[in-house]
């Protein structure tokens, strides 16, 4: 009897033990039917619904209207929608996001969403009842000011002359991390440039602003000595470029920028390995004349549907792709 209930209390273990090995088994031969003959392998980093959003916008900076993408991702922004009318920033979290909201709502607009559609309602209740516009970062602004609904002079200034440090200045770009440099080099030809393509009247954001827009608008002073000293370095240059319409060496570093993008595009079309250095590069180049037909600008077009994107039900979202194959040039 004893005997009997030592193999009883083995029995689950082995069974355990044998379920255990037969998903490894599983495991392994489902990585090896995904390995590319290439090698590598290829998987989705799912990210928030800026991205789509971000995507939307981007298409309007650049004029392209009717993208072949536009509708499946507005239909993915919709089903990402809570049910307090927000957009979080990512996959479970508790609450809404200020900013994913924001731009999704923008985005919504710009694709000719009214102000009264019900989804639209709901998202801007959220907005208010959050503080408002007023709440948003800083990236989310420069997307506001991009489409005419913030002033510029109201985003910190990013004077394009930086690419003129040498690497032994105590702040240079690379000091920065790849993608993070890849991101501020294009960000300083559109804060020069100053880049507006306005929504029209019927797509403006008037409702987002129920008070004045310069109170909402105004970039404060936060605590702390850091944050004093970028204040004040912000105003300081705002007020030289207030000055000299034209600053010295401007267009020299202008063109210092655009080469800099145009040498580090990747592989597959994209910059950085990730979107927001590929999107603003994009409308950087926009910026500087370049028309969406160019090589350059087709090509990176052409990445967003080739492999940074997929099909959800009924809808369409994208995210980072990760191929070892392609190597990142920042």
């Amino acid at each position: 009897m004893e005997i009997q209930d030592e193999v009883d209390l083995l029995e689950p273990q082995e069974s355990l033990t044998a379920s255990a090995d037969s998903a490894v088994d599983r495991a392994l031969f489902w990585l090896l039917d995904a390995q590319y003959e290439d090698g590598y392998w290829a998987g989705i980093l799912e990210s928030n619904a800026c991205m789509e959003a971000e995507w939307l916008l981007c298409f309007h900076v650049l004029g392209i209207a009717n993208h072949p993408m536009s509708r499946g991702l507005v239909q993915g922004l919709l089903q990402r929608q809570r049910a307090d009318g927000s957009w979080d920033v990512y996959y479970g979290a508790r609450a809404g996001d200020i900013n994913t909201t924001v731009e999704v709502y923008a985005a919504l607009r710009c694709q000719g969403y009214a102000a009264d559609h019900p989804d639209i309602k709901r998202a801007r209740d959220w907005i208010q009842l959050q503080g408002g516009v007023k709440q948003v970062r800083v990236f989310t602004r420069f997307w506001l000011a991009l489409i005419g609904e913030w002033p510029w002079e109201e985003t910190p200034n990013l004077p394009p002359e930086i690419l003129f440090f040498p690497r032994w200045f105590p702040f240079n770009i690379y000091h920065f991390a790849a993608w993070a440099r890849a991101t501020l080099v294009p960000l300083c030809i559109l804060s020069a440039r100053r880049m507006v393509v306005p929504l029209n009247k019927k797509s403006c954001l008037q409702e987002l602003f129920p008070e004045d827009r310069s109170a909402v608008v105004a970039l404060g002073k936060k605590a702390g000595a850091w944050s004093t000293f970028f204040y004040h370095a912000d105003r300081a240059l705002k007020k030289y470029q207030r000055t000299f319409k034209r600053p010295p060496g401007r267009q020299q570093a202008i063109k210092m920028c655009l080469e800099w993008i145009l040498r580090r595009q990747d592989a597959d079309g994209a910059w950085g390995g990730i979107q927001p250095p590929w999107i603003y590069s994009l409308m950087a180049l926009k910026a500087e004349g370049y028309p969406v037909t160019h090589p350059v600008m087709a090509k990176g077009l052409a990445a967003l549907d080739a492999h940074w994107s997929y099909e959800r039900p009924g809808g369409r979202a994208s995210f980072k792709l990760a191929k070892v194959r392609y190597g990142i040039h920042c």
